[in-house]
């Protein structure tokens, strides 16, 4: 694990450690600019991650976080459902003959 800033909304000041933060969480399916600013919307992906890995979902990136984003596997994407098929309608089973019954003797 390398040595990383700590990062946050008010601790934002090493761009290239955002930058790297910022690929990260791309890599791991979140949708943020990468742009070396830490600003709202990557504090929310940084948030999103973290309620992902089990972490305290606090939008600071410290120690624990950077850990989860460097060895953590890729996020899945959704993938989308099946759609439902119909049901196709069932035969009824061919009916089968009534059985003849045998004709009453006459005279017994």
């Amino acid at each position: 694990m390398t040595d990383h800033a700590w990062l946050s909304v008010t601790n934002n000041s090493n761009i290239a450690e955002v930058r790297s933060l910022q690929e990260m969480l791309v890599a791991k399916g979140h949708r943020v600019g990468i742009d070396g600013r830490f600003g709202i919307g990557t504090q929310r992906c940084v948030v999103e991650f973290q309620n992902e890995s089990n972490l305290t979902p606090d939008g600071n990136v410290g120690p624990v976080t950077w850990a989860a984003l460097e060895g953590g596997a890729k996020k899945k994407k959704a993938e989308p459902k099946a759609e439902a098929k119909e049901p196709t309608a069932k035969k009824a089973p061919a009916k089968k003959p009534a059985a003849k019954k045998p004709a009453a003797k006459k005279g017994s």
